[in-house]
């Protein structure tokens, strides 16, 4: 059996009201629910992550970080597994590490990446050295795929450096585009190429390639084109023109996998959990933040859950038209949220009472299907991707958004962004003296600064301008992304998205301004809050749990 990070104790919190979910088709999302959920289970073992490695001094190489690895799937008894021709090196030499911990020693055989007319193949294999018998992922014929096939992704993408795979749900949109590769919805980044594609019958589909900006745009390379020229890659040859093919055998045919409706065509949650979400507004100088925020029903009076970091000041409810103004009741830098109390009265609030669960096999929660509730009833929904645990901060270190250079022992700001919050702030030529109390004269100085501050941090810069002293606040922000077409997701990445102790990865494409926003699972048990958009792929959801905490936490301190 795998272990999910079986150690992990998941207390949900149930809800008081409304805690089931009428559907169209309840039996129909139900099994699907258990085929994405046995498709994983199968699936899941022969997914690998691969890594450069020394294996001489038994470590990665100098300059390799654990960023840098990617993902590849078992497809032999002997030890091939199939990748991305993009991910590898042929004169490199690889870790392969499987889920369950085991670690063997990969070289590369045949890559074929484009050929003399420069058009894209992408196929790569590599093979551990280790001679042992290994479970492999069972292939599945091209021919039986259909659009719309509800598909998996199981891969490893950078963003989160785990033991475990993450999991993506999607759909097929093209069986075959024009350059011969499989389209689908089951979304990808950095990482996850040579990742695989499988059926929910957990047979390998294909393997991830590439992707373009739009999140519905993944491209895999079907499994066939490797059976196709399955004798010219098990040859350590860089292939710089394509090679002859075999002749492809059709495997044995399947038993066609029963049709499903998109999960939000069936999903209708009942509208006492439609009234579960709030837009919440606060201003961060000129400019005016808009975030989600969850009510909740504690100690008989209801409350509003958001995220700390993007409410600002002087918040404010959005409801039906009118605005609302709120007090802040307690805000919690580890977990990134905000206890909000607003000035009207609602109906009800999601009510909670503490229902420990002790989860032995925590596992069986990854793929299960969840439900983000948005304002106007607007639904968005996905699965359970993976239990993230403990995320360290990395992209959410804070970052304040100027350029500057040292001149005469002095750090002076030489550009402030145009129509930003800070341009109302800080100018150009302006003498940072001291940030947070803490003296400027070097730029080690600065830069260090700000290490020990997450994005949303308020921060208090005393400058110099024009030769008067001022004191100036400004909240910082997240670390800025990359100009490649997996940071090009709609919304962009949350500001603050990571450095979190407890939380749930899930697949939903939920914006950046969409977190603070309560999530359900097909029940209708509530699960969590989003509580950042962490990358193209994933979600992070901050569990019921935790929620939980922090209001108990929260009356403590009144």
């Amino acid at each position: 059996m795998i272990n999910f990070k079986s150690s992990i104790t998941f207390a949900l919190l149930l809800l008081l009201i409304g805690s089931t979910v009428s559907a169209q088709h309840p039996l129909k999302i139900r099994k699907l629910e258990d085929f994405i959920s046995q498709g994983i289970r199968v699936s899941t073992p022969f997914s690998v992550f691969v890594i450069a490695w020394d294996t001489v001094k038994n470590e990665k190489p100098v300059g390799v970080f654990e960023s840098d690895g990617f993902s590849g799937v078992i497809v032999s008894e002997q030890g091939h597994i199939l990748t991305a021709a993009h991910a590898i090196n042929v004169n490199q030499v690889y870790q392969v590490r499987f889920v369950d911990g085991r670690r063997y020693t990969a070289l590369p055989l045949g890559r074929i990446g484009r050929d003399e007319n420069k058009a894209v193949y992408d196929m790569g294999v590599i093979k551990i050295i280790e001679r042992e018998k290994f479970a492999c992922a069972p292939m599945a014929n091209g021919s039986e795929m259909v659009l719309n096939q509800p598909v998996l992704s199981i891969s490893y993408p950078s963003s989160f450096l785990l033991s475990t795979p993450n999991v993506r749900y999607g759909r097929i949109s093209n069986t075959r585009t024009a350059e011969g590769f499989i389209q689908s919805s089951a979304k990808m980044e950095p990482g996850d190429s040579g990742g695989g594609l499988f059926d929910l019958k957990g047979q390998l589909i294909g393997i991830h390639s590439r992707i373009k900006e739009h999140e519905s745009q993944n491209f895999d390379i079907p499994v066939d084109s490797f059976r196709r020229y399955w004798t010219a890659l098990n040859k350590p040859i860089d292939y710089q023109q394509l090679p002859v093919p075999d002749t492809l055998r059709l495997l044995e045919p399947n038993p066609k996998m029963q049709p499903f409706p998109s999960i939000h065509s069936v999903l209708k949650i009942r509208s006492k959990l439609d009234k579960s979400v709030a837009t919440i507004l606060s201003n961060d100088g000129d400019q005016v933040r808009k975030i989600m925020g969850t009510w909740v029903r504690f100690r008989n009076k209801n409350y509003l859950i958001s995220k700390s970091s993007m409410v600002a000041v002087s918040p404010r409810i959005l409801l039906n038209g009118k605005i609302y103004e709120c007090k802040v009741i307690s805000r919690e830098r580890t977990t990134d949220l905000i206890l909000l109390k607003p000035n009207l009265k609602i109906g009800s609030g999601i009510r909670l009472k503490v229902q420990q669960a002790s989860h032995a096999n925590d596992e069986s929660y990854i793929g299960k299907i969840i439900i983000s509730v948005l304002p106007n009833k607007f639904k968005k929904t996905g699965i359970i991707s993976n239990f993230a645990g403990k995320l360290p901060p990395q992209n959410s270190i804070g970052y304040l958004d100027v350029s500057a250079r040292y001149q005469d022992g002095k750090i002076v700001i030489t550009d402030v962004p145009l129509n930003k919050a800070i341009s109302s702030k800080l100018m150009r030529d302006d003498h940072i003296l001291n940030v947070e109390g803490r003296r400027i004269t070097k730029p080690e100085d600065f830069i260090n600064a700000f290490l020990t501050n997450y994005a949303g941090d308020l921060v208090k810069l005393d400058i110099i301008r024009k030769g008067m002293p001022f004191t100036v606040e400004t909240y910082l922000e997240g670390q800025p992304m990359l100009n490649h077409a997996s940071y090009a997701f709609s919304g962009g990445r949350s500001e603050r998205s990571d450095g979190f102790d407890n939380v749930l990865v899930g697949d939903a494409t939920i914006e950046s301004s969409e977190c603070g926003s309560p999530v359900f699972d097909r029940t209708g048990r509530f699960c969590g809050v989003n509580i950042a958009r962490h990358s193209r792929t994933s979600v992070l959801i901050l569990p019921a749990a935790c929620i939980w905490k922090f209001l108990a936490h929260s009356f403590q301190k009144t």
